[in-house]
């Protein structure tokens, strides 16, 4: 989804206040009357001060013109401390005029059409409460006062029940936030280390040579998806967006989304700087509203919190990618090869490479990949295998294990992380975690020092 203009937002709500001012201010209008700003007849600047005094208390909305559901909402706003059932059952008696006492006929003034016409008016009833005998009424006004305090303790207890769910709902919605934050940034880190492994192409020529060595139309779209996620979600830079399919021409082919790698995403190389850490947005207060006033300290509290809180879930996120990895799932070193064998690079000495072995451990088959380097190119078969010689790394042999070994390296099994007809193959890139250890024992100390 592509990022909101801010520049057509604002102009939008712009456009929509000028015209909702333009037709409160109408003079046509009702509400123009009561409006300071077009010096209202109604309005408090034309109010004496003793007019101001006495309307303090007064409705300002009119709710109770609304019938039950206007009264309900008005009783259970002006009523603090007040329980729902409670707030409905006084809205349905105010609906019901059950307190009435026949005011309304004393008002006189301008007659409706039907007095006019001589219509016969019925006089309006006066409520429930005054049609019962005096005793009754002064009972109930004493049993009111006497479970008052009772009913507010309960109206309280309700109210801070109600409260409590609501936290531990937002609680629930929160961690689960968290967790999709959590996943979004282990994704991210696997992209923010292709970018910086032989699996990124950073120049044009390097990413039409890929690209043409993708034989089949499905590795080529993953490919430039891949590429194109590195700068947005690895590294952050916006700018690299693309959507993958759009209404009205759905879904974007791998020439078009190439052909946007190459004339923008390369480019921001040049005009955005490389993050040290993937990015992270936690769930938080929204950063892009305008504010009018003074922050509210819980917003500052908040703010500082998540300050603080996001080093640790970035720790967390490293964890937890470690142990997927050990379960199986996630490969940092598969995710950080070429798509295709490095063919040029093994033909020359001195070419770094990791194979996986299958040996013995007790009763099990146990896969290992070891690390060694290419001597010398012995035999080659075009677009099918090469064999070479490769002298293996000192901490890979066991005992009486020779140093160098001819192995058959076949282009079908690069990239492998299973053991299938003499294993697989990829580049060593082990030096690439490098930071990444690194990055883990500074956390490690700076926790052990607050402590």
């Amino acid at each position: 989804m592509q990022p909101p203009d801010k520049g057509f937002c604002e102009r939008l709500a712009s456009k929509i206040g000028y015209r909702v001012c333009t037709k409160i201010l109408h003079p046509k209008k009702a509400l123009h009357h009561h409006l300071s700003v077009a010096d209202g007849k109604y309005s408090k600047k034309m109010m004496t001060e003793e007019v101001c005094r006495a309307s303090v208390g007064l409705h300002a909305n009119n709710d109770p013109s609304e019938r039950n559901f206007g009264i309900f909402s008005d009783s259970f706003q002006h009523c603090r401390g007040m329980g729902i059932g409670e707030a409905t059952a006084l809205g349905t008696t105010r609906d019901n005029d059950d307190f009435g006492c026949g005011a309304s006929d004393l008002v006189t003034g301008k007659r409706s059409k039907a007095e006019r016409d001589g219509a016969v008016i019925e006089a309006v009833d006066i409520g429930l409460f005054h049609e019962m005998p005096r005793e009754l009424t002064d009972t109930l006004i004493v049993t009111s006062k006497r479970h008052a305090k009772e009913s507010q303790r309960r109206f309280t207890a309700s109210l801070d029940k109600q409260a409590a769910e609501s936290e531990k709902k937002m609680k629930t919605l929160r961690g689960k936030k968290l967790t999709a934050a959590q996943g979004t940034l282990i994704d991210a880190m696997y992209l923010k280390q292709e970018y910086n492994s032989p699996c990124c192409w950073l120049a044009e020529k390097q990413a039409f040579e890929e690209l043409e060595k993708l034989r089949y139309k499905k590795d080529r779209m993953a490919a430039v998806k891949e590429q194109i996620l590195m700068r947005y979600l690895g590294l952050g830079w916006v700018e690299a967006h693309h959507p993958w399919s759009k209404k009205g021409h759905g879904s974007y082919s791998a020439a078009e989304l190439f052909d946007h790698f190459v004339t923008v995403v390369l480019p921001l190389a040049d005009t955005h700087k490389v993050p040290d850490e993937p990015p992270l947005k936690l769930p938080g207060l929204p950063t892009n509203l305008k504010r009018l006033g003074t922050r509210a300290q819980d917003c500052v509290d908040l703010a500082k919190e998540l300050g603080s809180q996001e080093r640790k879930f970035r720790l967390d996120a490293l964890r937890k990618r470690d142990r997927l990895e050990e379960n199986g799932f996630g490969d940092q070193l598969s995710e950080m090869q070429q798509l295709i064998c490095s063919v040029e690079k093994l033909r020359s000495a001195g070419f770094k490479i990791d194979k996986l072995f299958e040996y013995k451990d007790g009763d099990e088959n146990v896969l290992q990949w070891c690390q060694g380097t290419v001597k010398k190119l012995v035999r080659e078969k075009e677009n099918s295998y090469m064999i070479v010689e490769v002298e293996w790394n000192s901490d890979c042999l066991g005992e009486g294990d020779p140093i160098t070994t001819k192995e058959k390296l076949s282009q079908s099994q690069w990239n492998l992380d299973r053991f299938i007809n003499g294993g697989g193959e990829r580049i060593c890139i082990i030096k690439s975690l490098k930071s990444l250890i690194f990055y883990l024992k500074n956390d490690a100390a700076i926790e052990k020092k607050k402590k």
